[in-house]
């Protein structure tokens, strides 16, 4: 059996662009462009909620990378 055969192969999911700047209102804005660039997502985020967001979003990567991992998924 080659090396080539004895490998798994290694996947790159398909992830959609995501842009983060300061708009001009004094918003944070994260932009979401899909990968065909066909549909766009805006999320305005106020300046004084970024902290709490974070924490937030911290909690959901770990309950996400633990979904993954019973899924099989890396």
């Amino acid at each position: 059996m080659s090396t080539q055969e004895e490998t798994k192969p290694f996947v790159i999911e398909q992830r959609d662009q995501i842009e983060i700047y300061a708009g001009q209102k004094g918003h944070v804005v994260l932009k979401q462009t899909s990968y065909m660039g066909e549909d766009e997502a805006m999320i305005l985020i106020h300046p004084d909620d970024v902290e709490q967001l974070i924490s937030h979003v911290k909690n959901a990567t770990i309950d996400a990378k633990e979904i993954r991992e019973s899924l099989g998924k890396s």
